[in-house]
């Protein structure tokens, strides 16, 4: 694993962490829909980011889609408003005081972590998620 890949990796385990062990079930099921939106953006958004590295962004990739499981989201009406704040994101131009020690770095995590915390996010949850407070499985 290299320098690039352990950020994605790292916080690609930190969302998907469960404390009972290796048969565990995801704890997504016991989230609700609007926080399952959220991390499934950030898992696509480090997908992205990370193409080129294929292990870790197929595993983000997949367990993006699996997150679907888990979110009561009108995912047509999504589709494009997650595309375009996907893209915005990734397209950002982060420039660090520091850049001189961090050559042929794009910073993508952070603007992945920057999304993931930021209103245009929020936004898309009030308006795709359907009760977003409350959990996927409760609903059924």
């Amino acid at each position: 694993m290299n320098r690039k890949t352990f950020p994605a990796l790292l916080l690609a385990c930190l969302v998907c962490t469960t404390t009972t062990g290796l048969l565990a079930n995801p704890l997504a099921a016991t989230r609700s829909s609007g926080q399952n939106y959220k991390d499934m953006m950030l898992l696509k958004c480090l997908s992205r980011a990370y193409q080129n590295e294929s292990g870790p962004a197929n595993d983000m990739g997949a367990s993006a889609a699996v997150m679907l499981n888990w979110i009561d989201v009108e995912l047509d009406a999504s589709i494009d408003a997650s595309e375009q704040l996907l893209n915005n994101a990734l397209a950002r131009d982060y420039q660090h005081p520091l850049a001189k020690d961090y050559k042929n770095i794009r910073f993508d995590a952070l603007k992945c972590l920057d999304m993931y915390h930021g209103k245009a996010l929020a936004s898309q949850i009030k308006r795709f998620v359907s009760q977003p407070g409350k959990p996927y499985r409760s609903k059924k």
